[in-house]
């Protein structure tokens, strides 16, 4: 039926072997890199809130930094 020689089969294997290896690698590189790819748009997300929380934060400082301004200027002075 068929006759192959071993160094034939040995051959063949190793092809068959190399191919299922290189799909399971390619695979798994471009799984790992839209898994990165997610990652990186989740933290350019969360820094993106950060820097608005930091930006209402600022605001909120200037705003009470004028409203104490405002109160000692009517505080009357104690000074003779």
């Amino acid at each position: 039926m068929f006759r192959f020689t071993v160094r034939e089969l040995v051959l063949l294997t190793l092809v068959v072997a190399l191919g299922c290896g290189w799909i399971v690698e390619h695979g798994r590189a471009r799984w790992l890199g839209a898994r990165l790819k997610e990652s990186r748009r989740q933290l350019a997300d969360q820094r993106e809130e950060s820097h608005s929380e930091i930006r209402r934060l600022h605001r909120v400082n200037e705003i009470t930094a004028a409203q104490w301004a405002n109160a000692l200027r009517q505080v009357p002075s104690t000074r003779p």
